[in-house]
């Protein structure tokens, strides 16, 4: 909690001094309320006045009494409004800090993490760091400024009535001791099943179509039911142990009003008559300060009660601003070409798998070449394409850009050289334009240079028949788009960034046969200067390519033209067949 607390802003610090000097001026008139209870039941035991100069003296007191009861409600308003104020901003830090981690971490740290416990620590975890802050920060400047000032107040009374409230506190503080103990384990393993909650409704949500397709919802609900039930069970384990401190706080008082009534009323009973008015109205001002202190104690309740899943969340969020990129960046270079690619015996294994799942691989890209690869699914080219893009990092051998090894970019530098569409077509909410000159905003307002990449992409095709034209709105995902005009406007993104490489990981499998032809063509024509790297799954999308590279397990099977890899390489000849006419096939 300390660390976080280091990414408190000045400004917050301010309000927090400032809601801490209102929490003093609210104790200051809440002790003076029991003060002025005394002055009124000794004002009317005064015997010697007459019942109108009592009367007098008792209404001349309610002003004041009015007074300190309206200073108490507006300085406890306002040191919550403050404090309120701060924490807020203080959580808004915090949060930024984790999105920033956040964006510095490599894919093998995300997967590990996963990112619904992501969204889950940048959320729920965070409200909980809230609630325990507000509490906190009020528990720790009214707890003991009511203990000091109410323990001077209170000196002055028999010591029989103050062992009253060390029984209780003794009593309450075993009892919270026993709660704390209990309620820690099971609120670790209930932020983990919230994870569990988490993934499965994604899931869920994600696959719903899947779901009603092959009527697997009573399946699919089975499955939740059970880790809701386990969730339940947790929160049952977590909250019954905290169900406690209410009862608990109600036997410490059972057994303190009790006793001091009972010693009070001992006590009068041997007493002298004119003794006992003093005494009775000492001891009924005394009850009040005794409540000041169990409410002080209830407030210190109230963070015991919140800092079992507290200090999970605490953890959980301090994991993620300590977490180590494992993609870092390079420490500088000094390109020597441009547009250029090499892989260089390059390996690459999975964290944890015990073998690599990419091996040996080993070719060249020059500038404005057209390198295709292809093979079966799962044999590793996207993972090519990431240890370009440096999502990850090769466990052997160099991957260069530009005749230097894209370690030594730092990351920032080595993705601007790189244009990147991917497998999904990811749009985001806004308009065409917005999405197209996502990595170069300096040209959002250059109607022609975003018409350009989209005339590249073959997007124009629908985006003229929209009546808004490139500023037609973007619903979340690109839901308002179907999955062909979702992958063109992406092709145009990744033309539209000023990249000397561009990369398209089976972004044109979406497309149609000429759609897929045109954008090609227009490719060729518009960027001849570019390095153009296409992952795909169709033979008629490499045909032309300068540089055919043929995947299987992981390694380079076949490296050619069309041509040349039909006639020297079985595993590119099988997916032609599979995918070609015959008479297209060389005798």
């Amino acid at each position: 909690m300390f660390k976080l607390l280091k990414m408190m802003k000045r400004s917050g610090i301010v309000l927090l001094i400032i809601a801490a000097a209102f929490i003093v001026l609210q104790t200051y008139f809440d002790l003076q309320v029991p003060a002025y209870m005394q002055r009124i039941l000794t004002i009317a035991q005064n015997e010697g006045a007459s019942d109108a100069v009592n009367k007098r003296l008792m209404y001349g007191s309610l002003p004041s009494i009015i007074l300190i009861l309206l200073g108490s409600l507006l300085s406890a308003a306002a040191s919550v409004i403050l404090s309120s104020w701060a924490i807020s901003s203080f959580i808004v830090s915090i949060r930024k800090s984790v999105f920033d981690k956040v964006q510095t971490l490599s894919m093998e740290n995300i997967e590990r993490v996963t990112v619904t416990s992501l969204v889950n620590r940048c959320t729920s975890d965070l409200l909980n760091v809230q609630a325990i802050a507000l509490c906190m920060f009020q528990a720790a400047v009214k707890v003991p400024v009511i203990f000091i000032w109410a323990s001077i107040k209170i000196s002055s009374f028999s010591g029989s009535w103050i062992f009253a409230i060390v029984i209780a506190f003794v009593l309450y503080a075993i009892i919270i001791a026993v709660i704390l103990v209990k309620s820690t384990p099971p609120a670790r393993r209930l932020q983990k099943l919230t994870d569990r909650i988490s993934v499965l409704i994604m899931q869920k949500l994600n696959g719903l179509d899947v779901i009603r397709a092959y009527n697997a919802q009573q399946s699919t609900n089975q499955v939740f039911q059970e880790a809701n039930d386990e969730l339940n069970d947790a929160e049952k384990k977590s909250q019954f142990p905290n169900a406690l401190l209410v009862p608990g706080s109600i036997l410490c008082m059972n057994i303190m009003y009790p006793y001091i009534y009972i010693v009070g009323a001992i006590a009068l009973n041997g007493m002298a008559m004119e003794r006992r008015e003093g005494y009775l109205s000492a001891m009924l001002t005394f009850t009040p300060y005794a409540l000041m202190y169990i409410s002080a104690f209830s407030t210190l309740v109230q963070v015991m009660v919140l800092y079992p899943r507290t200090k999970v969340s605490v953890k959980r969020i301090q994991e993620i601003l300590d977490l180590e990129p494992a993609v870092k960046d390079g420490s500088g270079a000094a390109p020597r070409e441009e547009g250029t690619v090499c892989f260089r015996h390059v390996s690459f294994t999975f964290p944890g798998a015990k073998e690599p799942f990419i091996r040996d691989l080993d070719f060249e890209c020059s500038r404005g070449s057209t390198v295709a690869v292809i093979g079966p699914t799962g044999c590793g080219k996207t993972t090519l394409i990431n240890l370009l893009t440096r999502f990850y990092d090769a466990t052997e051998g160099e991957v260069l850009l530009d005749g230097v090894n894209v370690r030594n970019y730092p990351l920032r530098e080595l993705r601007e050289r790189i244009s990147l569409t991917q497998q999904k077509a990811v749009l985001f909410t806004g308009t065409i334009a917005s999405n197209v000159t996502y990595g170069c905003e300096d040209r959002r307002n250059d109607a022609d240079y975003i018409r350009e990449a989209c005339y590249a992409s073959g997007s124009e095709e629908f985006i003229s028949r929209i009546s808004e034209g490139c500023e037609a709105p973007v619903s979340r995902g690109g839901s308002n788009f179907s999955g062909g005009q979702r992958q063109r406007i992406s092709i145009a993104r990744t033309i539209a960034k000023p990249a000397e490489i561009l990369i398209f990981d089976d972004s044109f499998s979406a497309l149609d046969f000429k759609t897929d032809r045109t954008v090609r063509d227009r490719l060729n024509e518009k960027y001849p200067g570019k390095t153009k790297i296409i992952v795909a799954q169709r033979i008629g999308t490499i045909l032309d390519a300068d540089q055919i590279l043929v995947m299987e397990n992981g390694r380079i099977v076949g490296k050619g033209n069309h041509r040349e890899l039909l006639s020297a390489c079985q595993t590119y000849r099988e997916i032609a067949a599979s995918q070609l006419m015959e008479e297209e096939l060389p005798r």
